[in-house]
């Protein structure tokens, strides 16, 4: 694949994603609940353990900043008695 190629496909993954983020919104979650939820419902998904920790790591090393940490978005989308993330 090439450059062209892998550039139109992250669009469409990128489309696809905005798209599941929207409906989540619809339905009342917050855009950071939606977020979760895709991640949440990705790692269920995913068959092996090993994999979703790997997932895991590499977001932990590169694209959380320790000091984002705010709890501002406390909704649960609907869901009684559950806290997500």
């Amino acid at each position: 694949m090439d450059k062209l190629e892998q550039d139109a496909l992250q669009d469409c993954v990128r489309g696809i994603i905005e798209k599941c983020v929207a409906s989540l919104i619809a339905v009342g979650c917050s855009n950071e609940t939606a977020l979760r939820l895709l991640m949440i419902q990705g790692a269920i998904r995913m068959n092996d353990a090993a994999e979703v920790r790997s997932v895991i790591k590499s977001i932990e090393s590169g694209l959380i900043d320790d000091d984002d940490d705010e709890d501002e978005d406390d909704d649960h989308c609907g869901l009684e008695g559950e806290r997500l993330g």
